[in-house]
């Protein structure tokens, strides 16, 4: 906690004399360097947030997709911003080793990108699956419709199964208008040839 306190001293010691050096500048470049020291000072809350937390106690009960992503993305920001730092100090980065380990956190954070999709692709499959599994249960146990369905079915409706006329279902029978009529006529013609 010394080092905390320390770096909050340094930090609003500097923060006054960036006023000053700042209001000696022309407002054309005031306004980035304000939005720069704004975002500096979220990415600093952030930062202290995760350091001052027990990284057990973060990770705890989140799944390992979440670990991962945490644990690639706090790299990732951490060599990012050493990265800056040198960069605004003047300091040659294009031998260092940070630079080296920026993009092999950036392939590991690519991997996780990757999983993650592939995880939220089976979580949207899975549901879509379940939503068809539903469907085909609520209609196979539909209860079938009445006798006099059949006028339903004309008008758009669901058929009645031939089994649920009366009907056997190894014979062929198609119904239609006047179908009534051309059964009772074969059997007037079976009993003449009697």
């Amino acid at each position: 906690s010394g080092f905390v306190a320390h770096g909050t001293r340094m930090a609003s010691a500097s923060r006054e004399a960036f006023a000053q050096q700042l209001a000696a500048l022309p407002d054309d470049v005031q306004a980035p360097l304000l939005d720069f020291d704004l975002a500096l000072r979220e990415v600093e809350e952030q930062v202290g947030e995760l350091t001052s937390r027990d990284w057990a106690e973060m990770t705890q009960g989140a799944s390992p997709l979440d670990v991962a992503r945490l644990n690639v993305t706090s790299a990732y920001t951490l060599n990012t911003l050493f990265f800056i730092y040198m960069k605004t100090q003047g300091l040659p980065t294009a031998d260092h080793p940070v630079k080296q380990e920026l993009d092999r956190v950036r392939k590991h954070l690519q991997k996780v990108k990757t999983v993650a999709g592939q995880v939220e692709e089976q979580r949207s499959n899975s549901r879509l699956n379940t939503d068809a599994a539903k469907r085909f249960i609520l209609s196979a146990l539909a209860p079938s419709e009445p006798s006099g369905a059949d006028d339903g079915a004309a008008a758009g409706g669901n058929a009645t199964p031939a089994h649920d006329r009366g009907q056997s279902s190894g014979k062929k029978h198609k119904a239609g208008p006047g179908s009534e009529h051309k059964s009772e006529h074969k059997s007037a013609k079976k009993s003449k040839k009697k």
